[in-house]
């Protein structure tokens, strides 16, 4: 949720604009499938779902690199949202591995 406070704080332009439009949608979209994941009953369901919401926070963190690169920020205050996103990544491939163990 840091990325949203984050994208408050943006300035009022058309690149800014742009990039909320893209963070946003990616990095909240991410949330959904995960939580479906929980529900689906097949393994191969599961991991589908936690997939796509990997893959939106890989599109999260490409958006984020944009706005770093067209310098909207200070530096230092794209490092939560880094952190955050690459934090959510790594709970994803945990719950794939998670999942593909073998069952005893």
């Amino acid at each position: 949720m840091c990325g949203i406070r984050l994208l408050a704080a943006l300035p009022n332009s058309t690149k800014a604009k742009i990039a909320e439009d893209r963070v946003l949608r990616s990095g909240t979209s991410a949330r959904e499938p995960l939580r479906e994941s929980q529900n689906a009953k097949p393994d191969a369901d599961q991991l589908s779902r936690i997939d796509g919401s990997h893959q939106l926070l890989e599109e999260n963190e490409y958006s984020i690199g944009i706005i770093e690169e067209i310098k909207l920020f200070k530096p230092g205050q794209i490092v939560p949202i880094n952190a955050e996103t690459r934090n959510q990544k790594a709970n994803f491939i945990t719950a794939i591995y998670k999942i593909k163990a073998p069952k005893p």
